[in-house]
């Protein structure tokens, strides 16, 4: 009796495995035709990459708990491929590290940082057309800031930028960098301002009724005179341009000339000359 019943327990037995086979066989086969397979790996690897822990190292100023609050991952979830690359980006735009790996290790996040340098001064040379203060303003990084080379190249731009508004058009700003103590940054812009360029003519066209001279004389840009290095009235200046176009429509309707407009006021600068001329061209109306 008790051979029968061993008997029929290997054949049962044998009889599972086959169907488990065969099941087996037919999921292998029959599964990337429905899609189930995909489903079953997904699971996996959902599971397989879920964070139970987050280690960060690295940051000395940024603390875990605010670093970790930039993160897109939280424990419990899935690190996904793009979650991991949008944590990057969110560590990067915050402008406080040099370089940031995210990557996963078993079931742990692993975050891994360089911080940027501080800032401890910002200094300027070979200013005098604008002052310290002036330039401060224009400038983003700062005292205590971040500090990083894009930022200084935008702010070496931006300084730029103003002296050639000011009229100063072969104007040169370098940076120079010292390590202090900490590892900090000592900022130093080296401005080089060249010579001004100051405007060699201003001319009219259009104006019938009212000589050059008469419209010189109410306009606020000048052209370049015995005392211009003093009162900085030849400073070509396209905020200047817009005020002094409405001052002459003004002195215009003041004078009976109700629908006299300024259709352009036009600024060329000659480099032979270093030197600016501006053309205002008027329409008196009727």
């Amino acid at each position: 009796m008790c051979n029968e019943l061993k008997a029929v327990e290997n054949i049962m037995i044998r009889h599972n495995w086959i169907r488990s086979f065969v099941l087996s066989l037919a999921l292998t086969l029959v599964a990337p035709l429905t899609g189930l397979s995909i489903g079953i790996i997904g699971v996996q690897a959902a599971q397989a990459q879920t964070v139970a822990r987050i280690d960060v190292t690295g940051n000395s100023r940024v603390d875990d708990a605010t670093l970790k609050s930039y993160l897109t991952i939280r424990v419990g979830e899935a690190a996904t491929s793009s979650k991991i690359q949008s944590s990057i980006a969110s560590l990067n735009a915050t402008g406080l590290f040099s370089s940031v790996s995210v990557r996963l290790s078993g079931s742990t996040l692993l975050v891994r940082v360089a911080e940027n340098a501080i800032v401890a001064s910002v200094l300027f040379e070979g200013n005098q057309k604008f002052t310290d203060e002036n330039l401060i303003a224009m400038v983003n990084v700062a005292s205590r800031s971040t500090f990083t080379q894009e930022r200084l190249a935008a702010d070496a731009a931006s300084i730029r930028a103003a002296y050639d508004n000011a009229g100063y058009t072969g104007v040169s700003v370098t940076t120079r960098v010292d390590t202090v103590a900490d590892g900090r940054k000592r900022v130093v812009f080296v401005i080089n301002e060249g010579d001004r360029a100051g405007i060699a003519a201003i001319n009219f066209t259009g104006n019938n009724a009212f000589s050059a001279s008469a419209l010189k004389d109410i306009i606020s840009s000048k052209e370049t005179g015995i005392l211009s290095w003093l009162l900085n009235d030849d400073e070509m200046k396209q905020e200047k341009l817009a005020v002094d176009k409405e001052l002459i429509r003004l002195f215009y309707a003041n004078r009976g000339y109700p629908d006299a407009r300024v259709l352009s006021a036009v600024a060329e600068y000659d480099a032979t000359k270093n030197a600016y001329f501006v053309s205002f061209t008027i329409s008196e109306g009727e």
